[in-house]
Parts: structure tokens; sequence; C-alpha cells
């Protein structure tokens, strides 16, 4: 055994800035989920757009309609990593809003899923 396999030689990185964060997320607000979402950039970049710079975002306009609610980057939460391909982040997406639900999730596109061609 080398001494290594006793001591963590590497400071585990935060969710919010791993790289390789290819997930589907939540937003919750007391304790529902609120929104689902995908994304390939980091986590921690994703959360702050959603609440600072993404106008078009569902939870960005949420945050500004409802003033009185603290929202922060610890309502978000991944559900799912590990997605290399965009079209299995979107697949996982479409099945966490279907079974989920969250109520500002406005599905202007979605992806017709069928069993049988």
């Amino acid at each position: 055994m080398s001494l290594g396999s006793f001591f963590r030689l590497k400071d585990k990185v935060p969710v919010e800035h791993q790289t390789d964060c290819v997930c589907v997320y939540e937003f919750l607000q007391e304790n529902n989920t609120d929104y689902v979402g995908e994304t390939k950039v980091r986590f921690g970049s994703r959360s702050n757009e959603h609440l600072l710079t993404d106008k078009k975002s569902a939870v960005y306009k949420f945050k500004n309609e409802n003033p009185q609610l603290n929202i922060s980057k610890e309502d978000f939460r991944i559900l799912e990593t590990g997605f290399t391909r965009k079209v299995d982040r979107k697949l996982a997406e479409a099945l966490y809003i279907k079974d989920i639900n969250p109520r500002l999730n406005e599905q202007v596109k979605s992806w017709k899923l069928s069993l049988f061609n």
C-alpha cells in the first residue's frame, strides 16, 4: 500500500465548480420542485444565470415577481449527472419534468417520446 491510499491528496471540488458536471438540476422552494433544467456549463454558473442575468429564465422571472422570497444558489440541486450527449440530457430533463411536473417549466417545444416506431 502506498501512503496516498491513506490520505486524500486533492481537495474535493465543490459541485458548483466542477467542470465536467453535465447535469439535470432542479430549483426548489419550500421543499417543492418549481423548475427542472439541464446544462452543460458549470452548475454554479447556470444557477447564477437563473438568479442574476438570464432574463428569459422562469426562475429569474419568479424571483423578480416575488421579491419577498429569499431565493439563493442553495435552492438549486443536481438531480443527475454524467450525460455526455445533449440528447441524453434533454431526454432525462423531459422525463424529470413529466414525473415531477414543476410549476415554472413552460414547455415551448417538447420531445415526442414513443416506445414503438
